[in-house]
């Protein structure tokens, strides 16, 4: 299950290929992906099937929520009977289970509020790699932190998180203090997860599998360390609003070693 954390999509050549060698469907996490394309085909088409979240931090948001989606016709009938109570396909008698499934149905009401927000969808997206832009050619002269690199095969970023790498010796501070410092000065930059996903309790002496063992260390290091990004919302801003937010990062490391 390729995560595409962000809006920056996974190797899917690679992932791909490892999972045709050994017979293992993919389901892509395109739950920050929207309107993202890897070689021309969007996130969420490239293996078996893929999700989309309408959670309310999301770029299409309804509160709550999300869609699948799949070009599998068979896929596609057990999915809507899973989320449809397990009731099979329409035409049958609506009191009949087939599936144990849940009421995951969304409503109508949901369903036009997110048909306003494709309307703007486009627009959005071209604002918000164009921003991303400047921020990226802006950081490139300032030590210590780096954007998230992309591929050329991923030929349509989407953004719903905008991610850098910071370098405390280069920068010259620690992460905790450039976050503080910058929240200070109205840029709402975050440290972002405190551990990866296999630290959780939840997966700790878990008896099919123990995680004590598992060691990720970019995931660790990106965790405890390096790891900085804000939200899509802050790249729909002005082109003075990106300035804004270079002018901070260059006036906290002016005076990183004073923090």
């Amino acid at each position: 299950m390729p995560v595409h954390f962000g809006g920056r999509i996974c190797d899917m050549d690679r992932m791909n290929d490892i999972a045709a060698k050994h017979g293992i469907p993919v389901i892509e996490d395109a739950c920050h992906c929207w309107g993202g394309q890897w070689k021309g085909k969007g996130a969420g088409t490239l293996g078996a099937c893929g999700f989309f979240s309408f959670q309310a931090s999301k770029n299409i948001t309804a509160g709550e929520g999300g869609a699948i989606v799949t070009d599998d016709e068979e896929l596609a009938g057990e999915i809507r009977s899973r989320v449809n109570c397990g009731r099979p396909p329409s035409g049958t008698p609506w009191y009949h289970h087939i599936n144990v499934g849940t009421n995951a149905r969304m409503t109508e009401f949901q369903a036009a509020i997110l048909s306003c927000q494709l309307e703007r969808m486009e627009e959005q997206m071209l604002l918000r790699a164009r921003n991303a832009a400047q921020l990226n050619h802006g950081f490139e002269g300032i030590p210590g932190l780096t954007p998230q690199r992309t591929s050329n095969r991923n030929s349509r970023r989407a953004y719903h998180l905008y991610c850098l790498r910071f370098d405390e010796a280069a920068f010259g501070c620690s992460r905790e203090k450039f976050v503080r410092a910058a929240n200070a000065e109205g840029w709402p930059v975050s440290a972002g997860y405190p551990l990866p996903l296999y630290k959780q309790p939840v997966f700790l002496g878990l008896p099919l599998h123990d995680y004590n063992g598992c060691s990720c260390p970019v995931a660790e290091d990106l965790c405890s360390r390096s790891g900085l990004w804000f939200a899509h919302q802050l790249l729909l801003g002005s082109e003075q609003d990106m300035k804004d937010i270079l002018e901070i990062t260059i006036k906290i490391k002016s005076c990183a070693k004073d923090l």
